[in-house]
């Protein structure tokens, strides 16, 4: 830790320490739909304020995590002269980011309170981020990218180029023609409704622009063991189970933090404003159109993508890393599960949407003969099928040993 860090970090511990703030946390991997729990619990009338992913230079960038202690502390003194009380901030931030250096060693032992994980099947997860990228390739210039299209057979004349990125997303044009496609954005439109990335993978491993780490699962399942060894606790949520019935998780998330669950809207008209997030470009407001578009929460509609439709080495990585962490983390006794009332009522939309989730919750779907088997998900589910009947198998032995 550097000087410059090391003030900072003893500053804000020094804050909580001496009872002027404390830090209610939320952890999440990308695409989980953190900011918008975020959005929700900083309306609480306990929450007095908000910081959202302080630490993005450390987790960006590489630079020194001063800047996310400063962040911190900014928050806290901006509020502070107008309450005798201890400054409560709700601070959001992506798992992989804390893990870098493992910077989550010396925050999480600031806080007191449980942190809250959140998680969502990373086939859901991956593909959103998948198509968040592609998105922002035809909104912002990456130098990686002009270079490898330089070097390839989709180069373009560059003499009338006005900016890198035209010239980017002339190429990317260029890429879409070879596909029969008339452009970038017209062949979004049709591998995203058709769910198919493949054809994408040559493009996503180019150089830094979709590293697998900024998942965030190697580094949601660190915090959560670092945790446990600490024996603190902590809570998740699915992300999807939170939509299905937000005001049931916001109840029992404000019980865990000892926060008042009265007057919340999980609803709200027009745009909400109610956390500090960059949107001076496109390209920061794509990454929160579900939030931007206003409105409150709404149901889950996202249909999970099977992995054949991934590039090989992300379905890899989904198989190996990603979904066997989520498993883990769904099936802990930290998970804060749905009433059975709740899942009843929306049974037919989880299997029509997400049958693998409905497997998590009713591993008994695994012997209904035809469930959750399409012809595109055969791979998928049985890779499912045999991973959750390992695990209950291991969680079986764990207990017959503990006899």
């Amino acid at each position: 830790m550097t000087a410059i860090s090391s003030t900072s970090h003893q500053k804000l511990q020094s804050l909580i320490d001496h009872g002027r703030a404390n830090i209610r946390l939320i952890l999440a991997p990308p695409r989980t739909g953190s900011t918008l729990v975020e959005a929700l619990l900083s309306q609480n009338n306990g929450i007095q304020a908000s910081c959202h992913e302080p630490f993005v230079m450390l987790g960006y960038y590489g630079e020194d995590s001063g800047d996310g202690y400063r962040r911190l502390i900014e928050a806290i003194e901006k509020n502070r002269s107008e309450m005798n009380t201890p400054i409560t901030v709700l601070v959001k931030e992506m798992s992989h980011w804390l893990a870098v250096k493992q910077e989550f060693k010396k925050l999480l032992p600031l806080i007191s309170d449980p942190v809250l994980f959140l998680i969502r099947n990373p086939l859901l997860s991956m593909e959103s981020r998948i198509k968040k990228v592609l998105q922002v390739w035809g909104m912002k210039e990456k130098s990686a990218l002009i270079d490898w299209f330089r070097s390839s057979s989709f180069s373009v004349e560059e003499g009338s180029k006005r900016n890198d990125l035209e010239l980017q997303c002339r190429m990317l044009d260029k890429f879409a023609q070879s596909h029969d496609i008339r452009n970038w954005e017209f062949l979004l439109q049709k591998q995203f409704a058709e769910q198919d990335y493949g054809m994408f993978g040559e493009l996503l491993k180019i150089g830094n622009l979709f590293p697998l780490e900024s998942a965030g699962w190697e580094g949601l399942q660190n915090e959560m063991e670092y945790l446990r060894k600490e024996k603190r606790k902590y809570m998740i949520v699915d992300g999807t189970e939170f939509r299905l019935s937000p005001e049931y998780f916001y109840r029992a998330i404000c019980r865990e933090w000892g926060l008042s669950d009265s007057e919340q809207k999980i609803n709200w008209d027009g745009r909400f404003e109610g956390v500090d997030i960059r949107l001076d470009k496109p390209h920061y407001r794509l990454w929160y159109d579900t939030l931007l578009n206003g409105g409150g929460i709404k149901p889950p509609t996202e249909i999970a993508a099977p992995l054949s439709k991934f590039p090989e080495n992300i379905s890899q990585y989904l198989k190996e890393v990603a979904i066997p962490i989520y498993v883990k983390a769904f099936w802990s006794e930290s998970r804060i599960a749905s009433e059975i009332s709740i899942i009843n009522r929306n049974e037919t939309r989880l299997q029509k949407i997400d049958p693998y989730i409905s497997a998590l919750l009713n591993p008994g779907l695994f012997h209904v003969k035809g469930f959750g088997v399409s012809k595109e998900h055969v791979e998928t589910w049985q890779f499912w099928k045999e991973l959750l009947l390992a695990s209950l198998a291991r969680e079986a032995n764990y207990c017959d040993k503990e006899k």
